[in-house]
């Protein structure tokens, strides 16, 4: 673990230690006697696409989960209404002079009088913000006075949410906690005019890889008459891209006052012991449980071509494929398409042996379906360096309540404390 981590030090490796005389313990944050020299950190990041159309009737619900914190936008929070100042004649391009221009921009579409007897839908063309109007097709005519309402899409609400996570105060539709001190997130019209919703880690924020364990979880759902008009696209997301080179220079001034962390002098006079605690990092479980693919077809004992659904999830090495009575270890040769991979069977002194079609490939910890750690019920294929078999899947059928593998848990392992060595 580096010692510029902000995860909780469940043993002390961000501090240098003091061991006093009487046995007393005075643990000093190396971080506030620290200056970077060199490297810097790429944040974490993850991207949400969302289509949608506002619902004729009823509310729909988009959420959005970060670990103890949900955001929440209904679609009726992105719509933006005004009124026409002026008549507007029918018949062909023209300015509409509203009251205000505020929310609308060009490419959104607009209702004119909604549910009204003369409603008419149209594409707004261009924004003129210093006269206050609008530019679209109108074919009807309506007068002054009419409503003009923005029709939501998935971009609108996107940029919702974005303003909902990167507000620090206590916006209405988050719940929990505010997150601003670790993420930021942009929202933004995408292709096919879906929204996109980008959240990253805050740059020096100084998760590095650490941000590569967090998830997201995204639902939605309708209340009211009539049914869901959109959906998310991906229902978990995974931060990835996240590293750092940081390299930092301690400075520890022994002839000038040294505070620990709880602000008590260090007594260097009656120091009998000085150490650092070097923990390993975190186990990148989270990363591991997407290398992997499902079998498309049986394999017999002699197969070295396997079929498969998706072989861009494999990363290349040793593989297991079992159950949770019995195992063989695979090699991956080679890639042959998008759907057949090449292999060793029976490696390392294993037995080749028979394995069903099915939800069965996996990745070097887990199979994509979410058993941990080696085989699953079904059928695997997953990497020799797993170290044990596991019997259980973790996640949960699509629409389940129950939350994705490692979602929401501020770490998936225990470092183990070691007072030598390196992380």
């Amino acid at each position: 673990m580096r010692f510029d981590a902000p995860k909780y030090p469940s043993v002390s490796w961000e501090s240098i230690t003091f061991v006093t005389g009487a046995g007393d313990i005075h643990e000093v944050k190396l971080l506030d006697h620290a200056a970077a020299i060199s490297g810097f950190e790429t944040p974490a990041s993850l991207q949400l696409e969302l289509s949608a159309q506002a619902s004729a009737q009823g509310v729909d619900y988009y959420h959005v989960w970060f670990r103890d914190t949900r955001y929440t936008v209904a679609h009726t929070d992105a719509i933006v209404e005004t009124q026409l100042a002026q008549d507007v004649q029918g018949g062909g391009v023209t300015w509409m002079y509203v009251d205000s221009v505020t929310g609308f921009r060009a490419g959104d579409w607009v209702y004119i009088e909604r549910t009204g007897t003369n409603e008419e839908l149209a594409a707004v063309l261009a924004v003129d913000a210093a006269q206050n109007r609008l530019q679209a097709n109108v074919t009807i005519s309506h007068p002054a006075g009419s409503y003009v309402t923005l029709r939501v899409e998935g971009y609108h609400i996107a940029e919702k949410f974005a303003a909902i996570i990167n507000d620090p105060g206590s916006p209405a539709g988050r719940y929990g906690p505010s997150q601003t001190a670790v993420i930021t997130a942009q929202g933004g019209i995408g292709l096919n005019r879906s929204g996109y919703l980008r959240i990253s880690f805050k740059p020096d924020s100084n998760y590095g890889k650490l941000g590569n364990l967090d998830r997201v979880l995204a639902t939605c759902g309708h209340q009211g008459e009539g049914q869901l008009a959109g959906n998310w696209h991906q229902r978990t997301a995974r931060f990835t891209g996240g590293d750092t080179d940081k390299k930092y220079r301690v400075t520890l001034d022994f002839t000038q006052p040294l505070y620990d962390k709880n602000g008590q002098a260090v007594p260097m006079n009656d120091c009998r012991k000085i150490y650092l605690v070097f923990a390993p990092r975190f186990e990148r479980i989270e990363e591991e449980l997407e290398d992997g693919c499902f079998l498309t077809a049986d394999a017999a004992p002699g197969d070295t071509a396997l079929q498969v659904d998706d072989s861009s999830k494999l990363t290349g090495g040793r593989y297991f494929i079992g159950d949770s009575s019995s195992e063989e270890r695979l090699l991956l040769v080679s890639v042959d398409s998008p759907t057949q991979i090449s292999v060793q069977r029976g490696y390392e002194n294993s037995t080749a042996a028979s394995w069903p079609a099915g939800p069965h490939s996996g990745g070097r910890s887990a199979t994509r379906s979410g058993a941990r750690r080696t085989a699953p019920r079904t059928t695997a294929l997953l990497p020799s360096a797993t170290p044990t078999r596991a019997s259980t899947i973790s996640t949960s059928a699509p629409g389940s309540a129950a939350m994705p593998a490692g979602f929401g848990s501020r770490s998936t392992a225990t470092p183990t404390p070691s007072t030598s060595g390196h992380a």
